[in-house]
């Protein structure tokens, strides 16, 4: 790692910065303070190959001023946030293929303070101003590791909590320390709080604006889960507005998951068929059975066409 080296900023532009006397181009975040800057690269600067490769380290360096606090490699680097204490943090995406990640928290001397490895690709991370805690974030996976959200306490090393995630991904995190809140932000809808505990304080109010924000995947989700808790007292009013998330969950690119427009088609003709609405319930079973012929409505569809007849 090189310390102390004088070098000079050459050129920024939106999120990139380039460095001639370190032959270094890339991304860089500055710290809230000004003080600090990480800037990292995910390409070998010796093989010149960026992206999905199998070997050749991504190189990251701290900057101060007019000198370069530390320097490292790391497979993958990408997405560096920095504290205003010079405490930075890394998701590293690793090299081969396979959902995978490892997420990392280093002081300003280099000393790694968090090293997570997750069978899961990473989506972003987030670092408290003062450097105290820092978070990640998961993606989708076939394993315990998939869409979760995990709050860490650099000063122990120690996780303050695991889970998965109640609010949609995040673009990005803000940090209460003094009453241990962390915010999930959505720009279009505002900023959601958890508990240091992992406790969703602001679970009621996502439940009514995430709507705005879902995807098609998501919708459909979210309707059967409002199917599953009325069973027992579905009145026309509270079918149409699951009906409503359906129909809004087709047009948000459902139709690449097969299986999910299946599921939403099966939803679909439940919901009619508990409204009395025979013609519209066999049109959505048809099509459910279209897709997935092991949807499990054949014999509902059977029935409602005897009794059609």
């Amino acid at each position: 790692m090189e310390q102390n080296k004088p070098y000079k900023i050459d050129e920024i532009f939106n999120n990139f910065l380039r460095i001639d006397s370190l032959d270094f181009f890339g991304q860089y975040y500055k710290s809230p303070n000004g003080e600090f800057i990480i800037a990292w690269h995910d390409g070998d600067p010796v093989r010149k190959c960026s992206g999905f490769r199998s070997e050749g380290e991504g190189t990251y360096f701290l900057l101060s001023k007019d000198s370069i606090i530390l320097s490292g490699r790391m497979e993958r680097p990408n997405d560096g946030n920095v504290a205003d204490n010079g405490t930075f943090i890394l998701n590293d995406w690793m090299f081969g293929e396979g959902l995978k990640g490892t997420f990392y928290a280093i002081d300003r001397l280099g000393k790694i303070l968090i090293k997570k490895r997750f069978e899961a690709n990473l989506n972003n991370n987030g670092i408290s101003n003062d450097g105290r805690f820092a978070v990640c974030q998961t993606c989708f996976s076939d394993s315990p590791d998939s869409n979760i959200l995990v709050l860490c306490d650099l000063s122990n090393g120690e996780e303050r909590f695991r889970k998965p995630l109640e609010s949609g991904w995040a673009s990005s995190y803000e940090f209460d320390v003094k009453d241990e809140r962390l915010y999930c932000v959505y720009p279009k809808i505002g900023k959601f709080a958890y508990s240091f505990s992992g406790e969703f304080l602001d679970s009621e109010r996502w439940q009514t604006e995430r709507i705005k924000v879902a995807t098609g995947f998501e919708l459909v989700d979210i309707a059967k889960k409002f199917y599953k808790d009325l069973s027992k007292d579905l009145d026309p009013e509270k079918g149409e507005k699951i009906l409503a998330l359906l129909e809004e969950a087709s047009r948000r690119g459902i139709d690449r998951y097969p299986r999910q427009l299946a599921v939403l088609h099966r939803t679909m003709g439940e919901v009619f068929e508990r409204l009395g609405k025979r013609p519209e319930a066999i049109e959505h079973f048809k099509k459910a059975l279209d897709i997935d012929p092991g949807i499990g409505v054949r014999r509902r569809l059977e029935n409602l066409e005897k009794a059609k007849n």
